[in-house]
């Protein structure tokens, strides 16, 4: 088997094994929407923004669990 072909086994493998509804619900959500995910340039502009002043050091990075916590908010159920 192809590296592609051992890859789509490995995935739904995990799918079959994984109860964790959020995580069922990205790969949902992955799998019905066919175009992919763009953002608008109001987005783009503010993280560009904000990774500039990041790297000047005027900003601290977010603990992972806010991160966490505001993309599952945003995840469709």
């Amino acid at each position: 088997m192809g590296k592609l072909q051992d890859k789509r086994i490995e995935l739904a493998k995990r799918v079959l094994e994984t109860t964790d509804e959020v995580t069922l619900n990205i790969v949902a959500a992955a799998l019905n929407d066919p175009k992919p995910y763009s953002l608008p340039e109001s987005e783009i502009k503010a993280f560009e923004d904000y990774m500039e002043r990041y790297e000047r050091g005027e900003v601290k990075p977010k603990e992972w669990s806010a991160v966490r916590r505001k993309v599952t908010r945003r995840t469709p159920r």
